[in-house]
């Protein structure tokens, strides 16, 4: 091999040795920024105090199976981007912190792109909302602007637009309260119906799409038998 070539080939070592290290430079400073990126993000939450992360993708829009109580009603985030503060005692002296949205904390109903968040309640104090986090937990939510309570009865009668019953076979349509079942077939969740009057666990629904007015068994022993529609 001649010195000309001997030179070409140590020149063009030479390059690929600078680029890839140029290449790594670049990479390190990418990570680098990442992680600037990351850490500034959880100060800010810290700053925040943001207590409760984002929900997992497994949670859905209607969460009752994770509950084995109704609860007095329930409670509305009328903003669904608001920090949620949870608290171990009524009085509010000891925050709970992270608990993660889906999973320590469900909500029972979640669709924050419709602006819906509502969470199951157990007590309404002077100052305070206690909540089921699941099951028999609970924890303390300080009263806020953008949180809104609804008592079972208020919320069936004002703030839904549809139901279906979650076994289509189960004896839940009568024309009285606990009376024999009717004919369901043409009953849909896409009806417009109206809640007229509300007797424990049964609902008076005015469906003006098929034109009749019956009653409805919504829940039975702290579980609800119906999926609900909202619209915010």
């Amino acid at each position: 091999m001649n010195l000309k070539v001997s030179v070409g080939y140590f020149s063009i070592s030479i390059l690929l040795m600078v680029g890839c290290k140029e290449k790594i430079s670049e990479t390190d400073e990418i990570s680098e920024r990442h992680a600037k990126k990351a850490d500034s993000t959880i100060i800010e939450n810290k700053e925040k105090e943001v207590t409760v992360s984002a929900a997992l993708d497994t949670l859905e829009y209607q969460n009752d199976e994770y509950f084995n109580q109704l609860g007095v009603g329930l409670v509305q985030f009328t903003n669904v981007e608001a920090k949620i503060q949870l608290y171990a005692d009524k009085n509010m002296q000891k925050s709970i912190i992270n608990n993660v949205l889906g999973a320590d904390v469900m909500p029972f109903f979640y669709k924050p792109d419709y602006g819906i968040l509502f969470f199951s309640c157990a007590e309404v104090n002077k100052d305070c909302f206690k909540i089921f986090l699941k099951n028999n937990e609970v924890a303390y939510l300080k009263k806020e602007k953008h949180m809104k309570y609804f008592s079972w009865n208020d919320f069936l009668k004002n703030e839904i637009v549809g139901l279906s019953a979650k076994d289509t076979e189960a004896n839940l349509y009568a024309d009285v309260v606990n009376g024999d079942q009717i004919d369901n077939s043409r009953f849909s969740s896409d009806d417009e119906i109206d809640i007229i009057d509300v007797k424990d666990n049964w609902l008076q629904i005015n469906n003006a799409t098929v034109k009749k007015t019956y009653w409805m068994k919504w829940s039975e022993e702290e579980k609800l038998l119906v999926d609900i529609y909202l619209l915010m």
